[in-house]
């Protein structure tokens, strides 16, 4: 920070030991390091207050950038894009189809507020006698052949 070398620091020793004397040298060396703890206190504190306006400087970049987005209307933004001239929609012109759905999804909202007025089909009872089951196709065919005259043969000879 101060770029002194260790020749530097003895002379500054030595002189201070002179100056001060050996009695109150600890003294001032307690009271040296606590005005470099206060020296560092205060440029930590500095350095932390830079960080903050930084990071409040970024802040607002950011809100800003996000007011921006939220300014923009991302529908009429994906129709410039997918459909620069309005042709696309004008040959589509789906206006009437949105309106009957519309008219639709009202109307089965009403339906389902209102509630049903079918009635309900009636439960199957549990004694009730099970149906016999329909008869097969080859059965049904011998019945009718037995249900048929016999055939008188025809033969010459």
């Amino acid at each position: 920070m101060f770029d002194i070398g260790w020749q530097e620091l003895l002379v500054i020793g030595v002189v201070a030991l002179l100056v001060i004397g050996p009695k109150d040298m600890p003294a001032a060396i307690r009271a040296v390091s606590r005005w470099a703890a206060k020296a560092r206190a205060l440029a930590r504190e500095f350095q932390q207050g830079i960080d903050e306006v930084v990071r409040e400087a970024d802040l607002q970049d950011v809100r800003k950038q996000i007011q921006s987005l939220e300014s923009t209307d991302a529908k009429s933004e994906i129709a410039k894009v997918v459909d620069p001239t309005g042709e696309l929609a004008k040959d589509l012109d789906l206006s009437g189809i949105e309106k009957s759905l519309d008219a639709s999804a009202r109307a089965l909202t009403h339906e389902s507020s209102a509630g049903s007025t079918t009635p309900a089909a009636p439960a199957a009872s549990s004694s009730a006698v099970p149906a016999e089951p329909p008869p097969t196709p080859a059965a049904s065919e011998s019945s009718r052949q037995n249900d048929l005259p016999a055939a008188k043969p025809t033969g010459t000879g």
